[in-house]
């Protein structure tokens, strides 16, 4: 428990395995027999972190106001954001698309290249990509694909008040 904070993320790099708290990124060989220690953690990095992302051989740490690029252990500010909460963070074609919980942000090489809000009253909960898509989970509500091709949003919800389930919904 030499940890401080709650813990946001775990990431394994290579041979190295990071673990994000809330305030301070910290690091430990994978193989290390002693991870249970405090001895065997070294702290890399302090900041204000919400999580962090990996794709395409890039790691990047999510704060409330920038992304940083993580290269080897060393930490270097990449670009400027303003998020509040981080509910999902994913690389998908080599950018960078963060979920707050009335936004999809989306970065391509340091610059804003997609932007949704969510537009009822009720919070994305999770996203994943298919086939040029955004499939975004709405808590209480329903799902929201979003066609990054055609820039069109189509938001799906149950059939009734009183039936929770989809049957509109086909993913091939």
């Amino acid at each position: 428990d030499f940890f401080d904070g709650k813990i946001v993320d775990i990431d394994c790099i290579d041979s190295s395995l990071y673990v994000s708290t809330e305030s301070t990124l910290y690091t430990a060989e994978v193989n290390d027999s002693y991870l249970s220690q405090p001895s065997s953690w070294t702290s890399v990095y302090t900041s204000d972190i919400l999580g962090m992302v990996s794709g395409s051989g890039a790691h990047y740490i999510i704060e409330r106001s920038s992304v940083s690029h993580l290269d080897g252990g060393l930490v270097t500010n990449y670009f400027d954001i303003e998020i509040d909460t981080l509910v999902g963070a994913m690389i998908y074609e080599d950018d960078i698309y963060l979920l707050d919980e009335d936004k999809i942000l989306g970065y391509n090489d340091q610059t804003l290249i997609f932007s949704d809000i969510l537009e009822v009253s009720s919070t994305y909960t999770g996203f994943d990509f298919f086939d040029d898509r955004i499939y975004a989970s709405i808590e209480n509500y329903g799902i929201a694909i979003i066609d990054l091709d055609l820039s069109s949003k189509e938001i799906y919800s149950p059939n009734t008040l009183l039936k929770n389930t989809y049957s509109a919904i086909e993913v091939s």
